[in-house]
């Protein structure tokens, strides 16, 4: 497929730019930076989060497994064996997969992804805000997810996008997804 000549199609700054408000909406309704956070509204979230990424990772899966020229290790992306991790650890169960997703386009899957591994960005303050807050032994593996890798696999990712979203139409395909997943975040972290 053609690169658009002469258009300013930056993907990730368009991505950035239609996700902001949403994203913004997202972290003030969870705050889960509080001094306030208590274990009970933690594990809660978490069982959210749990409900929103099975069928979410799949979706993603399904797109992206099935296009090599991604580039991207989609299992080692994915969430839930982090989160079924941090529940078994809090005694709590690991909740029925919400809805089924569907992405028809590779575009769709990638902006979805943006909003997953974005979060795996925020997700080294969470956990550092989590210790501070409840002590070492608090689990939180799925916002500590990749370790020390996080800033390889974000760039990964920044790689892939860029060179996958190349044209208007699939900037803003993958803009329409992301905004769409924070939707689905929100309803699914409802307090």
């Amino acid at each position: 497929m053609p690169v658009d000549v002469g258009v300013d199609i930056t993907p990730l700054r368009t991505l950035k730019q239609r996700t902001h408000h949403a994203h913004r909406e997202l972290e003030d309704r969870l705050d889960l930076l509080s001094p306030a956070l208590d274990l009970g509204r933690y594990g809660r979230l978490l069982q959210g989060f749990a409900t929103m990424h099975a069928p979410l990772e799949d979706a993603i899966g399904r797109q992206l497994e099935a296009q090599p020229d991604a580039g991207l290790d989609i299992d080692a992306r994915r969430k839930v064996p982090a989160l079924r991790a941090d529940l078994d650890a809090l005694g709590l169960a690991f909740p029925a997969p919400g809805a089924v997703i569907a992405f028809d386009l590779r575009a769709a899957a990638l902006g979805a992804l943006y909003v997953t591994e974005g979060a795996t960005l925020g997700g080294t303050l969470i956990a550092g805000h989590l210790e501070r807050t409840f002590g070492p032994a608090v689990p939180h593996a799925f916002f500590s997810s990749y370790g020390r890798d996080v800033p390889a696999r974000w760039a990964e990712y920044r790689h892939a996008a860029r060179r996958l979203l190349r044209t208007r139409e699939d900037v803003e395909t993958a803009a329409d997804a992301a905004v769409a997943t924070f939707a689905r975040f929100r309803q699914a972290l409802a307090p």
